[in-house]
């Protein structure tokens, strides 16, 4: 694999970023929206706040994410952390100055709480020259290469495809011994240390990388996340039951996932069922194409699902099983190439495929 996590900040309740807060500006400022977003709906995320990714741990990352902040900015805005699994503890983190420098930088602190960010302070390993980082109505996008290890760590930068920041042969952990770090697993997003002026950040078509592979293995470029979802109508599988009427397509397609007010269910192995969808209506290079699945099991024992893609008469089942809980969550299943031929994605195929779901544990 060589993608791990796509995020367009479509498909969310804005209660879904509402986090612990760590400063009187309230985790509930927290929001998304389709103002002001680059493509379909951004996360503003106030900054002092705990808004946060979690995806499958690695211990090197290739990041795309674009990023707006108002013109004054915040001087030393945190743009992001990099966190690892097991204390959730910031190892490394990315910041900006209000004259537009960008530094990067590992934690320096044994601070811990489970909910926030810990690494009150830090130790600086690279910055840009000023003037970098656009404050105002323009976007910038990062493109970040990080290895966190205690000594061939990296954490190097391209700032709207200019490389602003190389940093190699580093120490990128927590500088504290008991906040090691072995791999990272979530990004945090939209702390500031010295609020100034307006107090938010917009953050945008964010996509996570491992390098492993030989598609998506190193700086993505300049990526933009597009959203569909499913259309009303059955797709060529039906296996599922209704929670209410025939129309299985119309009881997955909200934007916002509503839970138990309609849905489709199995409690039979192996069963699948399958969604069209609407033509992706945009043109360029796909670098990939992940599918997000809302679902939760009802009874005790285990229970997983698989995420499945039907490109042309075959349905391809994806190799990781997601273990579900009692309460709903996201399964996400990603495909860098075309599993039809092994070709990369063109559009048309995607704007010919269905996606879905198989019951597999």
């Amino acid at each position: 694999m060589a993608i791990i996590y796509v995020d367009g900040f479509d498909h969310y309740a804005t209660a879904d970023y509402a986090e612990k807060a760590t400063s009187s500006i309230g985790h509930a400022n927290n929001v998304i929206q389709a103002t002001n977003a680059r493509t379909g709906s951004c996360l503003k995320a106030y900054n002092s706040t705990s808004a946060r990714v979690s995806f499958p741990s690695r211990t090197t990352l290739y990041i795309g994410l674009a990023v707006r902040a108002p013109s004054g900015g915040a001087a030393q805005m945190r743009l992001f952390d990099l966190r690892d699994p097991a204390t959730r503890c910031t190892q490394s983190w990315m910041k900006v100055e209000n004259d537009g420098m960008v530094l990067v930088g590992r934690a320096n602190s044994q601070f811990y709480d489970d909910d926030d960010f810990c690494g009150a302070t830090w130790i600086e390993l690279g910055r840009s020259g000023a003037g970098k980082f656009r404050y105002g109505s323009a976007w910038n996008y990062f493109e970040v290469k990080f290895v966190l290890h205690a000594t061939a760590g990296e954490f190097s930068v391209k700032l709207n495809g200019e490389q602003i920041i190389t940093v190699t042969g580093a120490d990128t952990r927590n500088n504290s011994s008991v906040r090691y770090g072995t791999a990272i697993s979530q990004m945090g997003f939209g702390f500031a240390v010295t609020p100034v002026g307006e107090n938010y950040t917009y953050f945008d078509d964010l996509v996570v990388c491992d390098g492993s592979g030989s598609v998506n293995d190193t700086y993505p470029g300049e990526v933009r996340v597009a959203t569909i979802l499913p259309s009303t109508g059955n797709g060529s599988n039906t296996d599922w039951t209704c929670s209410t009427s025939t129309d299985h397509g119309a009881l997955v397609d909200e934007t916002t996932p509503n839970d138990d007010t309609d849905y489709v269910y199995s409690s039979t192995l192996n069963q699948v069922d399958t969604w069209n969808f609407p033509a992706l209506g945009v043109t360029g290079t796909v670098r990939g194409v992940q599918l997000n699945l809302s679902a939760k099991k009802s009874d005790p024992g285990t229970r997983a699902i698989a995420g499945v893609t039907r490109p042309a008469s075959t349905n391809r089942v994806d190799d990781e099983n997601v273990y579900l809980n009692t309460s709903y969550g996201y399964a996400r299943a990603i495909w860098d190439v075309n599993p039809e031929d092994s070709n990369a994605w063109d559009v048309s195929d995607i704007d010919g495929a269905e996606f879905g779901v198989k019951l597999t544990v």
